[in-house]
């Protein structure tokens, strides 16, 4: 079957466009996926943590007319998780921008080969779009994990051992 929804698609646009209305290739197969499918199509589709339960929920927003913005609210049973803030020093971004963020198992913190996830602090990932300056893991049943963060323009690094889950930190030099 098909996914609840897709993330990105090439080639994707309204279905019928106007000039399918036009030339008159307008028929059943149109239809069909209109109301089948819920076609929608949206540049930006930045996620988040809007309700801030720890679980990321994904915004499409949509500048046609005739279609509204939705907020796909993440209801899924989700495990424990954390958000990371960074807020740089003098001479860099002082939303972190650029930061690199990496999660360990507790107790694992700079071995390579534990690495649970690494993430970019960044603000605009698609067109016409942003989000906030927020590095999210899931940590399904792990409870605390150790972070390392890599601050950009060789600014150092900075290592926190046994961060409890569940929480968003936000870390200062």
């Amino acid at each position: 079957g098909l996914p609840q929804f897709a993330t990105s698609a090439l080639a994707v646009n309204d279905f019928p466009t106007e000039s399918d209305k036009k030339e008159g290739n307008v028929g059943p197969f149109f239809d069909r996926m209109q109301t089948e499918h819920k076609i929608v199509y949206t540049a930006p589709g930045p996620s988040g943590d809007y309700n801030r339960d720890g679980k990321l929920d994904l915004f499409l927003a949509n500048w046609w007319v005739e279609s509204r913005s939705l907020l796909l609210k993440n209801e899924t049973q989700g495990g424990h998780w954390l958000d990371v803030a960074v807020e740089g020093p003098k001479g860099t971004s002082r939303q972190g921008i650029g930061a690199v963020v990496r999660i360990y198992p507790a107790g694992k913190l700079g071995d390579a080969a534990s690495v649970l996830g690494q993430k970019e602090i960044a603000v605009g990932y698609g067109y016409a779009s942003g989000q906030e300056a927020i590095a999210h893991f899931g940590l399904g049943e792990l409870k605390s994990c150790d972070v390392e963060i890599i601050l950009p323009h060789g600014k150092g690094k900075i290592e926190k051992k046994d961060v409890a889950g569940d929480q968003r930190i936000v870390v200062k030099q």
